[in-house]
């Protein structure tokens, strides 16, 4: 089950890809066959049906009247709208397999917009978006068109393929389907969306009906005539058709939400590949012939091989969170989070000592965001993205939590769980308990600012000597040093001739000593038993030395 939920999103788009799609594709090639259904008009009433199926699913709940105010609802049936009509536009120059292959342009659209927005990419996806960019390029150079016609065709195909690689995206941001936690409210709100762009398409197709009949003007082609919404072969066909495609329509919007646009749109990109083997298939079964030119076959290969490789690098790369990368750096935090780093950034800011420089590099956070933050007054609303949260809220961890405010080496918190982590790893090491000899008389007579440049000097002296190991303070004067090899015994050695030294601060120059005890992991004490240990051994020290 944690395997099918993590690739639940790649999922999805196979779906769409291998099953929906296609049989959408047939159900709209038999009912314009058999019923001799309008194209657009079958489009209209599968899409109608598929978001009634959805909202019957959903039922009444949150979500769905929010959907319908957003803008994003209505920029996102506009561009679908265009596409469709680009698209519509573009099958006057061409075949339906050439259309179905030329139009996932759209998946290296996606590609393009989504870098230049930040997404990060490598050689690997970079290659194959060309290898599936030179399978459309090669169709289109080798298409039987006049200049002007290929012309017109390339502005229709790049129109088609920037709407909906648009389209794409917004499904990616849709603020109501992002904020869908369940299952039923993600079919709501694909109901929702897709009812509306389903009846700002027909009222469109409706009026530029009734508009060239009335005028008897030619503004599209491929419109339908007002009889043609009232075909029942039509209705009842794409009634059946749109219980698959609510499968389509609620997955696109449910894998926007696990993976991006575009990993999605490569996904997408595979269905004229299927809707050629089914077509094949019924071909073959009903002893058709079937016909294939070369090109087409070629171009729709490296389409293929091209997208397939992008979804194969980016599930290999999954850990890597390149999924839902741009949904995280685009998107605003909640405002709980936003509170959250809030106290954060205070925290650090006291733990840097109000250093602003400090700040930035242990949070990882530009220096606009820090001032933002720290102005932010009640009421107001900030545009910290959910990836600028999770950099706050992860090098917080990281680099204040659990470090000592005063040596900035590890806390006790801290190297408890790393002793936890060490031992689940099943790792040797040894520990040394350091405490400083009469460090009370230091702060008493020098003052509690000579001492702590007394800690923070011992805490150097441990980063230089264990630099690949593990240190930490214990708390008041006493360190740990964790060694993971064979020569502890030399560390500490080379410890105590260090700390003999005498060390200046502010004209001053004070003698330190230390009592060291040793202590070898068995794999299984924790913290307080190895420094229990560590301790006893250090006891025999000070006795030994006094």
């Amino acid at each position: 089950m944690k395997v099918l939920k993590r690739f639940d999103g790649w999922l999805h788009g196979l779906y769409m890809a291998c099953i929906a799609f296609p049989l959408y594709n047939i159900g709209a090639k038999y009912a314009i066959e058999q019923y001799q259904a309008s194209p657009l008009v079958f489009l209209c009433f599968s899409s109608l049906f598929s978001s009634l199926f959805l909202l019957l699913f959903a039922g009444r709940g949150t979500l769905a009247l929010k959907s319908i105010r957003t803008l994003d609802t209505w920029v996102f049936s506009f561009l679908n709208l265009a596409a469709l009509s680009f698209g519509l536009s573009l099958l006057v120059y061409v075949s339906a397999l050439q259309g179905s292959i030329l139009i996932r342009l759209t998946s290296f659209v996606c590609f393009v917009i989504a870098v230049i927005m930040g997404q990060s990419t490598n050689r690997r996806e970079f290659f194959f978006s060309m290898v599936a960019f030179s399978g459309i390029a090669l169709l289109f150079m080798n298409l039987d068109l006049t200049k002007e016609q290929k012309a017109i065709a390339l502005l229709l195909l790049v129109g088609a393929s920037l709407c909906q690689a648009l389209r794409q995206l917004l499904s990616e941001f849709h603020k109501t389907n992002i904020q869908a936690k369940s299952t039923k409210e993600s079919a709501r709100v694909a109901g929702v969306v897709s009812s509306v762009s389903a009846l700002v398409l027909v009222f469109s197709l409706l009026f530029i009906s009734i508009y060239q009949k009335a005028f008897g003007v030619v503004i599209l082609k491929s419109a339908p005539d007002i009889l043609d919404f009232f075909n029942l072969g039509t209705i009842i066909c794409a009634a059946v058709v749109g219980l698959f495609y609510a499968g389509a329509v609620y997955s696109e919007f449910y894998a926007s939400k696990r993976i991006s646009a575009k990993y999605l749109s490569a996904m997408i990109a595979l269905m004229p590949m299927f809707v050629l083997i089914y077509e094949v298939l019924v071909n073959f079964i009903l002893s058709k012939p079937i016909v294939l030119d070369k090109i087409d076959v070629i171009s729709l290969a490296l389409l293929v091989l091209g997208n397939l490789g992008i979804a194969i690098t980016a599930i290999i790369e999954m850990k890597r969170g390149k999924e839902t990368e741009l949904r995280e750096k685009y998107i605003v935090a909640s405002d709980e989070n936003i509170k959250y780093a809030i106290e954060l950034v205070k925290s650090t800011m006291v733990f840097t000592h109000n250093d602003i420089k400090e700040t930035i590099r242990l949070l990882g956070i530009d220096e606009s965001v820090i001032v933002d933050l720290l102005a932010l007054e009640d009421g107001e609303t900030s545009s910290l993205s959910k990836l600028q949260f999770h950099t706050i809220n992860k090098n917080y961890y990281l680099g204040v939590s659990t470090k000592d405010s005063l040596t900035k080496i590890n806390n006790r918190g801290a190297l408890e769980q790393k002793v936890k982590d060490i031992l689940y790893r099943k790792e040797k090491f040894s520990l040394c308990f350091i405490d400083l000899d009469k460090f009370k008389p230091i702060n008493d007579i020098y003052g509690h600012d000579v001492g702590d440049e007394v800690l923070k000097h011992v805490a150097d002296l441990m980063l230089s000597i264990n630099p690949k190991g593990i240190n930490g303070r214990n708390g008041g004067d006493e360190f740990i040093m964790i060694c993971f090899d064979n020569s502890i015994e030399s560390k500490v050695d080379k410890f105590r001739e260090q700390l003999s030294k005498v060390f200046a601060v502010n004209d001053i120059s004070i003698k330190i000593n230390a009592s060291i005890g040793i202590a070898q992991s068995d794999g299984k004490m924790l913290l307080d038993e190895l420094i229990k240990l560590a301790d006893e051994k250090m006891y025999d020290d000070k006795k030994s030395a006094s």
